[in-house]
């Protein structure tokens, strides 16, 4: 099947999309291809690049055949990322077929030959072939041994609940940023959501992933710099830093470098099919443990017009992204104009529909009525623990959002 050619193809040109295979060599109709796919995805699971020297020379290295051939001809298919999971679908519904049209024989034979048996074998190999995803179903305990287990790392100290954002009364509530969550922090413009993200994304101390569709690398970059080195961020970018802060700029450059483990993308208008293939190759080449969009509704999406249907396939993606590559996705939005004035509401957020129905935390963010040099954290929705409104003290010169 050139379709199984081609899920092989887009593997090897894509190896961060491998979260996304869910079928296996058996499933496939050509058995050959089905080896070839194999050795694909071992290299990739060895972190390695499936390119066609390294699958050609590994298959030979098992076998008295040159398979070289063979695995150009997939190569040379057309890769599309996209398409992978109808692929599969296809793959998987064949192989269906043909388990079906055996088992109908296998009955007519049976009937043929008066086999007693025959609606009972036929029966048994009907449950076989619709309950492939029976592994998939699990009971109560078996997963409490998991469960105890990782409460057991906790308290050990061997594992983080999540990933500790630096903020006390944030991390108390969340228990972090845990995997798998969605989590969106909202904000009216200028009211420093950006610089929260970058106060994240450093205090984590983990490898992330930042997609800004807003800033380019240059002014995220001067961010971190500010927030880690105590440097103005208004005289970084006016490049018209002071003496002392020359030294303060070379040892936080020498600390990024030995320590900080953080990625950006600042495509302009990214899509969510973007997001996606970024998040996927970042989690393979990088392996990240948090993405953070800058924000929600800059993401462009390529083929929905209806900007209320673009919002809630963006959000119900997200929170797919976040459970497929089992980290966090936090993603900024913005609040509507409604939200000035008054302390914001979940519903301030455009389409909040769909967004509180998918994320899992939903953070709103807005100044001090009093002091301005303080933020009000408003933890709004909560899935998995308590709610709550707390202040952190918040420096716009130098990006630093901290406790009081």
């Amino acid at each position: 099947m050139s379709i199984e050619k081609q899920i092989v193809s887009t593997l090897a040109a894509y190896p961060e999309l491998i979260s996304m295979i869910q079928i296996t060599a058996d499933e496939f109709t050509d058995a050959r291809v089905g080896r070839i796919f194999t050795t694909v995805s071992d290299l990739i699971q060895d972190g390695r690049e499936p390119d066609l020297i390294l699958v050609a020379e590994t298959m030979n290295f098992n076998s008295s055949e040159n398979w070289l051939p063979e695995i150009g001809d997939c190569f040379d298919h057309p890769s599309i990322p996209k398409n992978l999971p109808s692929y599969e679908r296809v793959v998987r519904e064949t192989k269906r077929k043909r388990q079906l049209k055996t088992a109908s024989r296998s009955f007519v034979n049976d009937l043929e030959g008066e086999n007693p048996s025959a609606v009972h074998n036929v029966m048994e190999e009907l449950r076989r072939i619709e309950g492939k995803d029976s592994s998939l179903i699990k009971s109560l305990d078996s997963i409490i041994p998991l469960v105890v287990q990782h409460i057991d790392d906790v308290e050990n100290g061997n594992k983080k609940p999540g990933l500790q954002t630096g903020l006390r009364d944030l991390d108390m509530l969340l228990g972090g940023l845990i995997p798998g969550d969605e989590i969106v922090v909202a904000a009216r413009t200028s009211v420093g959501k950006t610089a929260m993200m970058v106060n994240f994304a450093v205090n984590i101390n983990a490898p992330c992933l930042i997609i800004s569709g807003e800033q380019g690398c240059e002014q995220i970059a001067q961010r971190v710099i500010a927030k880690m080195g105590g440097i103005s961020a208004y005289r970084l970018r006016q490049g018209r830093i002071r003496a002392d802060e020359h030294l303060k700029l070379a040892e936080t450059a020498a600390k990024i470098k030995q320590k900080q483990k953080i990625f950006i993308v600042d495509k302009s208008r990214p899509s969510i099919d973007d997001i996606e293939q970024l998040a996927r190759a970042a989690k393979w080449q990088h392996n990240i443990e948090a993405v953070f969009i800058d924000y929600l509704q800059l993401i462009n999406h390529p083929t929905e017009k209806d900007k209320r249907l673009q919002i809630v396939d963006i959000s119900k993606r997200g929170k797919q992204l976040a459970r497929e590559l089992d980290i966090p996705v936090i993603m900024l939005a913005q609040l509507n104009r409604n939200a000035e004035g008054r302390t914001p509401r979940i519903s301030d957020l455009k389409e909040s529909g769909s967004i509180e129905e998918d994320a899992d935390a939903i953070i709103l963010l807005y100044p001090h009525e009093d002091n301005p040099s303080q933020l009000t954290m408003d933890l709004q929705k909560h899935r998995n623990g308590p709610t709550g409104c707390f202040q952190v003290s918040w420096n716009p010169e130098y990006m630093r959002a901290e406790d009081l």
